[in-house]
């Protein structure tokens, strides 16, 4: 049974009418509420590792899921959906009397089939695409993806009985990160709609930003201090944020953000009732998302099947920033920019190693032990930026430049475990267990070919 819920979030501040950032959006009722708590959460941690196994299984002859999904948020959030529709729990026996065990399976031709129409739908991809996913889905056959999650029977109640459904395996502070990155996305959603707004047929918002980037932070600034409310958390890991942002707020907001600029900084003069919406929109309308941390992060040592750490199966993201100095890199715009984006990687390079230093071994060790224990790692690890890869085109705004990339966590690991005497993963009572050491290995042969969505 599903319903659909209104919720009005009101904004009092001056300048700001009363309906400035609203929010809304559907909010599920999850199948499993009938469990026990302590198998709730052993289903949340399940599908938690079967979401980041899901990305990981191969999608093309070149490309994993994740690869082909690339940063389409609308894609990522359908595919995950589709998983947790078509999701079968079952109980199984608890490894001693202070814990319990929950199997979540998804069949992966099923899935396919409602991700497509899902899709199709909502004509988020072009039909080529389609047929890619009725490929994968023929290949799969009858196969299921299936992944294990252990949990601690809790006799009293405790903060994570006040977590939302599907999100009970995490940390308060876990839930809190995802709420945070979707309202920053949310205000960023916000920025890039109001970039577009024009003056003039010849000059728009986002041009007067790129003259003036102090302008635009101090504006961004000014969205985030005013947006606000209770965000939705979906069973299936995925936070939304939504906002809508009315005309007469928006020139608030950039009354204020102009005021804020110090005066030894100029900013183009500007008429702001001038501004108009080449959409015709009387608001601005955008949903942040925010996804739940890997389920590595959440438990010290957790470890899937024969002693491979949870996040061996994961992505991780890095951003890195440039801004070239004109004395730096020459006068030209052109080569300023190209520049700023090899600083901005260069950056986002050493962002990724430095969270790659705080993955949390199956022994309890972090990865930085390892690898400054072992020097003969320096080439092997170094080889592993050939695997990172740029998510998107880089972000320019005024001077700055945004990169982001990604690395799949699998081939670290193999670098890793040559030097690391992995545990048992019965070891760690509350972490994730698959029924596979490999996310390909773990869809389950079909027998019989199944329909193309």
């Amino acid at each position: 049974m599903r319903a659909r819920y209104v919720l009005v979030v009101v904004v009092i501040v001056a300048g700001l009418s009363a309906d400035g950032f609203a929010q809304e959006s559907p909010a599920s009722q999850p199948a499993g509420l009938d469990l026990p708590a302590c198998e709730r959460e052993a289903a949340a941690r399940a599908f938690a590792s079967l979401s980041a196994r899901l990305f990981q299984l191969p999608m093309t002859d070149r490309l994993t899921v994740g690869e082909w999904v690339g940063d389409r948020t609308p894609v990522d959030l359908a595919l995950r959906r589709a998983a947790y529709d078509h999701r079968a729990i079952t109980l199984l026996a608890p490894q001693n009397d202070e814990s319990c065990r929950v199997e979540i399976a998804v069949p992966v031709a099923a899935m396919a089939r409602a991700w497509a129409q899902r899709l199709r739908d909502d004509s988020l991809v072009p039909d080529g695409e389609l047929e890619a996913i009725r490929e994968w889905s023929m290949r799969a056959g009858a196969g299921r993806l299936s992944a294990t999650g252990t949990a601690r029977q809790r006799y009293a109640p405790d903060a994570g009985s006040a977590l939302p459904v599907g999100w009970e395996h995490l940390t308060p502070d876990a839930v809190e990160l995802a709420r945070v990155a979707a309202r920053v996305d949310a205000a960023q959603g916000i920025l890039t709609e109001c970039r577009q707004l024009r003056f003039s047929a010849a000059e728009t918002l986002g041009d007067v930003f790129d003259m003036a980037a102090a302008f635009e932070t101090a504006f961004e600034r000014q969205i985030l201090r005013r947006l606000d409310g209770q965000p939705f958390y979906e069973p299936y890991g995925v936070c939304r944020f939504p906002v809508r942002l009315a005309r007469a707020d928006l020139l608030a907001l950039l009354s204020l953000a102009a005021a804020e600029v110090p005066e030894s900084i100029p900013v183009p003069r500007m008429d702001l009732t001038r501004l108009t919406d080449p959409a015709w929109r009387d608001a601005i309308s955008v949903e942040g998302v925010g996804v739940s941390p890997p389920v590595s992060s959440t438990e010290v040592g957790s470890a899937g099947a024969l002693g491979v750490p949870a996040w061996a199966s994961d992505l991780l993201t890095a951003i890195g920033h440039g801004n070239a100095s004109e004395e730096a890199s020459g006068p030209d715009p052109a080569g300023r920019r190209k520049v700023s984006v090899a600083m901005a990687r260069i950056d986002a390079i050493r962002n990724m190693w430095a969270q790659v230093d705080e993955l949390l071994l199956p022994d309890g060790r972090r990865a930085r032990n390892i690898i400054l224990a072992n020097p003969a790692l320096a080439d092997p690890l170094t080889a592993l930026e050939g695997r990172m890869r740029e998510v998107g085109q880089p972000i320019v705004r005024g001077d700055e430049v945004t990169v982001k990339i990604t690395m799949p966590l699998g081939p670290l690991w193999d670098v890793l475990a040559s030097t690391v005497r992995a545990e048992p993963a019965s070891s760690a009572v509350g972490g994730p267990t698959t029924n596979c050491a490999t996310a390909a290995s773990s869809v389950e042969p079909a027998t019989q070919p199944a329909d193309g969505p």
